[in-house]
């Protein structure tokens, strides 16, 4: 999963209230995505060059309160075979998902709806089923929701280094 939490909603929500309800709803914070991107496509590579890992397709979950970024990142990296380095030439098919969630639960003020916090719990139970997470540390609802399975957890802000989230003795 890659887990990017833009700050849209609160833009959104700010515009709603000094323009009043018919705001633009589509308001995107400038966000730095890409290591975040770049840090799972590092990892991809590192799958594909180990010769133990097998599997047969890279599926991303993008998880955001942007819906735009979203379908950028969809049309950008998806339906790709992603190649391994020269040694391995192992290439495998990747796709990538979203669901329709936008993060709106996050404003109590805007009188967020059942099914709006029924997206963010989805969102949140998918990010502990995927088989690792991408995303900024300092953001708690991708961090709990792997840490939730013990998902292995990688901080893209920190050249996309393996977070341990239990103490192991």
């Amino acid at each position: 999963s890659l887990y990017i939490r833009t700050g849209r909603t609160d833009q959104v929500a700010k515009k709603q209230e000094e323009e009043g309800a018919a705001a633009d709803a589509e308001v995107i914070q400038r966000h730095h995505y890409e290591d975040i991107v770049d840090c799972a496509r590092l990892l991809e590579q590192k799958h594909l060059d180990d010769y133990e890992t097998r599997f047969d397709r890279i599926l991303w979950l993008v998880i955001s309160d942007a819906p735009k970024l979203k379908q950028h990142i969809v049309e950008s990296y998806g339906n790709q075979d992603v190649v391994g380095s020269t040694s391995t030439q192992r290439s495998v098919s990747r796709n990538v998902i979203t669901t329709g969630a936008r993060g709106i639960h996050t404003r109590p003020r805007r009188k967020p709806s059942t099914n709006e916090f029924a997206e963010a719990i989805l969102d949140w139970m998918l990010i502990g089923e995927a088989d690792a997470l991408v995303t900024n540390p300092s953001l708690s609802f991708g961090f709990t929701g792997a840490m939730r399975t013990s998902r292995p957890f990688y901080d893209a802000n920190d050249e996309c280094g393996r977070r341990i989230m239990v103490l192991e003795e």
